[in-house]
């Protein structure tokens, strides 16, 4: 079936290419809410959106899919799909899929939502001998990057809230409905354990 205009003209590559990435943006979104019924992602399923991304490699350069694949990438890199990777994805999953119309700069690269908890005034951050937990989607780089660089600095990498943390780093594309995210337990945590809840940005300016 072809598209004619009004004047029985072909249209412009352009709109085709516009309604071509309209539907597989429509079709992604629908296998996105899919994937994330059961409330994770597992890696088959991130695999599965992996190739399927790169099988609409013509639309790789725009949002969403450019994040997706990103992101997905980023996670698979090593073959392996670990938790906190997994509740990552299972965060930007539901992000996309329950406002698809938003732009990049609101679902993905927002800072994080004022309404998280984050300790006021803000303090400042060092690193030797410091005991940090890391939590959320960063624009920084992946879960393992983050590690990588507090580690450098002389801090230590905990993957869980003790009394022994002294800061909880939430990724700046922190939800905004923190307490039902797969981090909010964390934060929760942290809050409890009197520790400081810093985002991304935050962290970032401490490098």
């Amino acid at each position: 079936m072809f598209f004619r205009s009004d004047n029985g003209a072909a249209p412009a590559p352009g709109i085709t290419h516009g309604r071509r990435k309209d539907r597989t943006t429509d079709e992604l979104i629908g296998l996105v809410r899919g994937l994330l019924a059961d409330g994770m992602v597992v890696q088959q399923e991130a695999q599965f959106l992996a190739r399927w991304l790169e099988d609409k490699r013509e639309f790789l350069g725009s949002y969403p899919f450019d994040i997706l694949y990103s992101r997905l990438s980023d996670a698979l890199v090593d073959g392996v799909l670990d938790e906190d990777e997994s509740n990552d994805l299972a965060d930007l999953f539901l992000r996309l899929s329950s406002n698809e119309n938003a732009t990049v700069e609101a679902v993905v690269a927002g800072k994080a939502s004022s309404s998280l908890p984050i300790t006021r005034p803000e303090p400042v951050i060092v690193f030797p001998e410091q005991v940090f937990v890391v939590t959320g989607v960063f624009d920084f780089g992946n879960r393992k990057q983050v590690t990588a660089c507090i580690q450098e600095r002389g801090g230590r990498v905990s993957s869980s809230i003790s009394g022994l943390t002294n800061y909880l780093v939430v990724g700046n594309q922190g939800s905004d409905d923190w307490m039902h995210s797969s981090f909010g337990r964390k934060i929760e945590a942290a809050i409890d354990h009197g520790v400081h809840v810093v985002i991304e940005s935050h962290w970032h300016a401490h490098l």
